[in-house]
């Protein structure tokens, strides 16, 4: 299946996506922490550019993540990301997912098995620290970096 690429859309965009998609498409809501969170991590990214551009990048990808397309539109960043990132910037992102999923206070098994399904996608085999406690509020304080971790294996 070919998917049509969102037009003027970087790698930004769809790391954003798959953020949301995580935050967002595991529980049905997105907490301010997650947004902040969100934010903080797309940052590292983009580190010359400034909190503000990176937050409407984060508020355009919402946007058109509500759209319809939204499997298609993950596919497809997931996708593009795999054939530019190298497998080191690849596991970073699904660090940031990590800590992402954590953002809330809790780990949800969707959350594990949304990152663990595009670790697979992407070649890597990972881990996912806390995950045999899931279902249960996180330890540490939310939102925190290093809340979660993935190691390749």
């Amino acid at each position: 299946m070919r998917f049509k690429k969102v037009e003027g859309w970087m790698e930004l965009h769809e790391m954003a996506l798959l953020y949301i998609a995580l935050a967002h498409g595991t529980d049905h809501e997105l907490a301010p922490a997650e947004i902040e969170t969100g934010t903080r991590l797309l940052g590292k990214w983009a580190p010359d550019s400034p909190e503000s551009v990176v937050k409407k990048t984060l508020c355009d990808v919402m946007l058109a993540y509500i759209a319809q397309e939204r499997d298609q539109l993950i596919a497809l960043a997931a996708e593009s990301l795999r054939q530019t990132l190298s497998p080191n910037e690849r596991l970073g992102i699904l660090n940031d997912l990590a800590d992402l999923a954590y953002a809330d206070g809790k780990l949800l098994p969707l959350e594990v098995s949304f990152i663990q399904q595009l670790a697979s996608y992407w070649g890597l085999t990972t881990r996912v620290r806390g995950q045999e406690d899931a279902a249960k509020p996180a330890r540490q304080t939310p939102g925190q970096p290093g809340d979660a971790s993935l190691r390749a294996e």
